[in-house]
């Protein structure tokens, strides 16, 4: 299934507030599995805050608004684990990386999350060869 991610600001993310089950937990944080999506605030990053330890927060931003064009295959096997029935059924999101001196913020697009819209089940999916970069440049100080 090819899925993408919506490109304006006018696009749905979801519900303000949505619990997003990972079976397989993230990359670095397999012990962590159920978080919470908050996407209240400064549109349009997001923030997915472990249930374990909500002090400890990923900011997210929808992916198609840093990269125009940016859609992958998502393995059946995803498919699958997600019950995703339609690709718009699909949320995909990029973790922000900042970085205070000098200020930089940086998205990974190599391994995106992608959440079930419909029933909070996520993964992440890692794609290999893809040339899609793990630090893509969304802001820089000038």
């Amino acid at each position: 299934m090819i899925v993408t991610s919506p490109k304006t600001k006018g696009s749905k993310a979801g519900p303000a507030t949505m619990a997003v089950h990972f079976p397989r937990g993230l990359v670095g944080l397999e012990h962590w599995k159920d978080f919470t999506l908050l996407a209240e605030g400064v549109w349009p990053i997001m923030l997915l805050a472990p249930d374990a330890d909500p002090s400890r927060v990923l900011p997210v931003c929808m992916a198609g608004l840093l990269l125009r064009g940016y859609e992958f295959e998502l393995p059946d096997a995803f498919v699958s684990l997600l019950n995703l029935q339609d690709p718009g059924d699909a949320l995909v999101l990029a973790i922000l990386t900042l970085q205070e001196d000098p200020p930089l913020v940086t998205a990974n697009l190599l391994a995106p999350l992608v959440v079930n819209r419909r029933n909070g089940l996520g993964v992440q999916v890692i794609l290999e060869d893809s040339g899609y970069p793990l630090r893509h440049v969304v802001y820089q100080a000038p």
